[in-house]
């Protein structure tokens, strides 16, 4: 993937522990364990927006990476919402605070995308 890819709206800013701790790791070992996930935005002229993996987006920078593995996807800002919190859930320590600011927008995209589901 281009190294050039716009962070849109995160729900979560990158933070500087968890980026230096991937640079560590990714040093290391040479690897990125999981891809990004980046989508094309065909109103912005087509242009790579990420969707998950701000942190190991960062990680790559900073090691003077140009080519990252990533998944690129065509779908709506809902479904990609929905990637970045479910990203953050099941791959990052959250504090209390993050973890209820991420369920309760999975909750308002997923009762956004399912109408029959809201309570």
């Amino acid at each position: 993937a281009e190294v050039g890819i716009a962070p849109a709206g995160r729900l979560r800013p990158v933070s500087e522990a968890g980026v230096l701790s991937l640079v560590a790791s990714i040093g290391e070992l040479g690897v990125m364990k999981d891809p990004i996930h980046v989508r094309r935005v065909p109103h912005r002229g087509g242009a790579l927006e990420l969707m998950a993996g701000g942190h190991r987006l960062e990680a790559a920078r900073r090691l003077g990476w140009t080519d990252i593995p990533a998944t690129v996807w065509t779908c709506s800002d809902d479904w990609a919402h929905l990637v970045e919190i479910d990203d953050n859930l099941g791959g990052s320590e959250l504090g209390a605070l993050d973890t209820a600011v991420f369920l309760a927008a999975r909750k308002r995209i997923y009762e956004k995308l399912h109408p029959e589901a809201a309570s």
